[in-house]
């Protein structure tokens, strides 16, 4: 009865978060569709994956993840789509594992290693700082988040981030490589 009761928490939570990846998953990136969502006879139509986790409350795994986008926004102001679609393709993952009753301790140690190599690869494609690519990246991220002179707000916002003597390092570039992953 009870490694019953397990199996069906287990696969709750598995079930609840994969229904969110598959919502989420279609909302994200210019092309994402939005979501009509009603509560309390209220409706609310948006693409904006924090807006559309607030309506998913019925599973204690959504706080969990609500607290993950949360904690994306609060470091990085963005990407809050993308650390739960991130999170819950991971869980489908572990899920996998689980379910071949693998021991939670040797999954840890694994994930340890994986973000270990994760970091490593972060580091061998940052991109060093300078004046033209804190431009490039000012413009690309204003172009996603604001409409209008995307330049001449570039231009503020990096004249603002020397005035109030912002440390440079602290911003990291990325190069989007595309790979092809493979088991």
């Amino acid at each position: 009865m009870k490694e019953q009761r397990e199996v069906s928490i287990k696969s709750s939570i598995f079930e609840s978060a994969n229904a969110l990846l598959m919502t989420l998953s279609t909302s994200l990136g210019p092309k994402g569709l939005d979501k009509m969502l009603i509560k309390n006879n209220k409706t609310t139509v948006t693409n904006d994956g924090a807006t559309i986790l607030k309506f998913f409350t019925q599973h204690p795994i959504h706080s969990i993840l609500s607290n993950v986008s949360s904690s994306q926004d609060d470091k990085c102001g963005d990407g809050t789509t993308s650390v739960i679609i991130l999170t819950c393709s991971l869980l489908n993952a572990l899920r996998k594992l689980i379910e071949m009753e693998i021991h939670p301790s040797i999954i840890c140690d694994h994930l340890e290693k994986c973000k270990e190599i994760a970091i490593n690869y972060i580091d061998s494609v940052k991109i060093p700082i300078n004046r033209s690519n804190i431009f490039d990246t000012v413009i690309t991220t204003l172009n996603s988040k604001i409409v209008g002179n995307a330049v001449e707000m570039a231009k503020a916002a990096i004249s603002a981030m020397d005035g109030c003597g912002y440390r440079k390092e602290k911003i990291r570039i990325l190069k989007k490589l595309e790979v092809l992953l493979t088991k």
